[in-house]
């Protein structure tokens, strides 16, 4: 009985929009900064992803691709579980980015919990946020990139506390 009421307050507790935690934050030391949020509802999660240029002077971001960014969501066990990229395909073109003193650059995604057509297993999980420019102002971009963990509510296919012994 004791399980089940605590197994019954960690479910309740997954089961209602949580806000974040920061995990890390990086820079490039070009006062270029990247960061992910992520907002946990129901039936998804929102990632809301921010580029800002926190110098004094314009920046320039060169990008491979058109893909300006990654998402990747991994389970309290370190499996992946979610990638943006995943079954998209993206122009292979340089792209250049200018932002001025101050400027932000503001993104959002969701996804649906869903892995391979079935729910994701409800508990921790981290986003992390690979911003995906090579060059910043014509110098190697040291891996822009953030984390975050949120949760991933409750769903059916996880046991229910009312079916324990």
């Amino acid at each position: 009985m004791k399980r089940c009421f605590s197994l019954l307050i960690i479910l309740t507790f997954l089961t209602f929009p949580v806000d974040v935690t920061s995990v890390k934050r990086q820079g490039t030391g070009s006062g270029v900064q990247f960061s992910i949020n992520a907002v946990s509802e129901r039936d998804r999660v929102i990632f809301y992803l921010e580029l800002k240029n926190d110098s004094a002077s314009e920046v320039e971001l060169l990008f491979p691709t058109s893909q300006e960014y990654e998402i990747i969501v991994t389970d309290s066990k370190g499996q992946e579980v979610y990638r943006f990229s995943d079954g998209k395909a993206f122009a292979q073109a340089l792209k250049k980015v200018r932002l001025k003193p101050g400027e932000k650059k503001r993104w959002s995604e969701s996804w649906n919990y869903m892995v391979e057509d079935k729910m994701a297993e409800s508990g921790k999980a981290t986003a992390q946020a690979i911003l995906k420019a090579r060059i910043v102002n014509n110098k190697e971009n040291l891996k822009l990139q953030d984390r975050k963990r949120f949760a991933i509510p409750f769903n059916t296919d996880d046991k229910h506390p009312s079916n324990c012994d």
